[in-house]
């Protein structure tokens, strides 16, 4: 028995031994661990934090450096119904007014024909002019792509002051509408995009005119004759 208990002694201590040389060697090895998160992390931190910059200064530059419109490009357009020279051929006109932007030169818009409701277009204006080339491209109705009128500037600051026009021939119902449009750089780049705003023909506005004048002229008239209730007793 005293045998059996020597034995088991000596491996108690050794077993106490054991566990103050795990702790020392933890203790020894959290400076090291410590040193190898901060050798590991604060350099991914660094390229994080230089990465976000270095994406703000990209966008700050693209800001800066893009081209500036004005506050509101607006593209008037008055569609107005031709006398038709083929029988069951709609014809009509469009006539357009841009303004809101300073164009210069190679810079330019084009405005946008479905070739469901658009077809056969002709006659772009003005067709001569020392500050704009016009042509008009067919649309596709195989491909389903759009006809277009493109107005391009051939001098800085060109006049808007001449109206653009196009006569096409309406496949759709009731009167044409708006259409989109895209204003480009000299790289022929979309730099601002939109739809057109609808002026009514002017026929309509006198007609409307005329009808309000002519009731108000009716109501006053009957107000004048009416006898007041004093007159008929």
């Amino acid at each position: 028995m005293m045998e059996a208990s020597a034995d088991v002694r000596p491996r108690e201590s050794i077993d106490r031994n054991r566990g103050a040389c795990g702790k020392g060697i933890m203790t020894a090895s959290l400076p090291v661990l410590r040193s190898c998160l901060f050798s590991y992390f604060v350099p991914h931190g660094i390229r994080l934090v230089v990465r976000f910059l270095s994406a703000w200064v990209v966008l700050v530059v693209f800001w800066v450096s893009s081209p500036k419109l004005d506050a509101q490009v607006v593209l008037q357009s008055q569609a107005t119904d031709l006398s038709d020279v083929t029988p069951g051929v709609d014809l009509w006109e469009y006539t357009y007014s841009i303004s809101g932007f300073d164009f210069q030169t190679n810079q330019g818009f084009s405005v946008f024909f479905d070739d469901q409701l658009y077809g056969n277009l002709q006659n772009p204006r003005p067709s001569s002019s020392p500050d704009w080339s016009v042509i008009t491209v067919q649309p596709d109705v195989i491909l389903h792509d759009p006809g277009f009128l493109d107005a391009l500037a051939l001098t800085n600051s060109p006049s808007t002051v001449v109206p653009f026009q196009v006569d096409f021939v309406w496949l759709g119902q009731g009167v044409p509408g708006s259409q989109p449009f895209y204003i480009y750089d000299s790289t022929f780049t979309p730099i601002s995009s939109g739809s057109s705003v609808i002026v009514p023909e002017p026929q309509t506005w006198l007609l409307a005119s005329c009808g309000t004048l002519v009731v108000w002229l009716a109501r006053r008239a009957r107000a004048v004759c009416s006898p007041k209730p004093s007159e008929s007793k």
